[in-house]
């Protein structure tokens, strides 16, 4: 199944690594939910009928990821489930890697590695700045080699019965990108496993502009607390040192009031900096252009998910209860 919005510039070659899938076409539908593209999206997936026989493009009015899945996975005629994205392409043994996946071992949830690739300079960057845990956090897939047991996956493919038997995707309480996450905290949380297995293979196209990685990752801060709204908790505690270090930076103010607090900041403030330039400067293998871009896009994914993450918790006391 795969959502889609406005992919016109990547639907096409997600669908040819969907194709091309030692699984063979035969064997599966492709439910591409559509949330109403106001680009040539459902067009061009439709093009795809006569290779992709099982294609059906169905109608996601809500325009919400987790609407779309939820759509998804009411037409699905199939038991078995392979969540996509558009803006990956797929190993050809990607489906036969999930399902193997799902079948040898108890998993409820089965998912690969995210491996990036960037489209242009800043997405280079962002690509390599998502393999750093300042950028993303110590989430298990965006960095291990082995079949591990962890907290969530990227995508994910499992068994229909048992997604909806954990209610399905959230698409009302929780905000939109983190609705994967929640789903399988939910899972875990009521005994379910998620396996992580590095064969599951695909890569991942980052975004490619500083306004469209800002957009992603302030969502991404107000997904984690809608999910802490919801269930009292989190999930992990990555979303707590983005958001600790934002707070830090607009308290500033009040600590340079103080004069041992303003040493600690200015202090606090230079290691910050000396961390964010070395690890770009040697993730991005000494080249200087790529290094600069990395530095800023490592900013502006801990400052835009704090901001978001902050900006989510003012809201909380103030939301009307139903």
């Amino acid at each position: 199944m795969l959502p889609t919005y406005n992919e016109e510039r990547y639907i096409d070659a997600c669908l040819a690594s969907v194709e091309s899938q030692t699984y063979g076409v035969a064997n599966f539908e492709v439910l591409v939910a559509d949330g109403r593209s106001e680009d040539r999206t459902r067009e061009l997936a439709a093009k795809w009928a006569d290779r992709l026989p099982g294609l059906k493009v169905l109608d996601n009015p809500k325009r919400q990821q987790a609407t779309g899945l939820n759509i998804a996975i009411d037409a699905a005629s199939n038991e078995l489930i392979v969540r996509l994205d558009a803006h990956c392409r797929y190993a050809a043994d990607y489906v036969e890697r999930c399902i193997d996946a799902l079948d040898r071992t108890d998993a409820t949830v089965v998912g690969g590695p995210m491996r990036p690739e960037g489209e242009t300079p800043f997405g280079e960057a962002v690509a390599v700045a998502t393999t750093t845990p300042l950028g993303v956090g110590t989430g298990r897939f965006h960095f291990s080699e082995v079949e591990e047991w962890v907290d969530t996956v990227f995508l994910g493919s499992f068994r229909r019965s048992d997604i909806l038997a954990a209610g399905g995707y959230d698409d009302l309480n929780i905000r939109p990108a983190g609705e994967d996450h929640e789903l399988n905290f939910r899972i875990t949380e009521g005994g379910g496993k998620i396996l992580l297995d590095p064969t599951i293979r695909s890569v991942y196209h980052p975004r490619s502009t500083p306004r469209a990685l800002w957009t992603q990752y302030h969502n991404y801060g107000l997904g984690k607390v809608s999910t802490l709204r919801k269930h009292h908790v989190l999930p992990t505690w990555r979303p707590l040192p983005p958001t600790l270090f934002v707070l830090g930076v607009l308290l500033g103010p009040l600590w340079w009031q103080f004069g041992l607090t303003r040493i600690a900041y200015i202090g606090a403030l230079a290691a910050y900096a000396l961390i964010v330039v070395g690890t770009s400067v040697i993730k991005s293998r000494f080249r200087p252009g790529l290094a600069l871009r990395t530095m800023a896009a490592i900013v502006i994914m801990q400052v835009s998910f704090g901001l978001g993450f902050l900006r989510g918790l003012a809201t909380i006391p103030f939301r009307k209860k139903h």
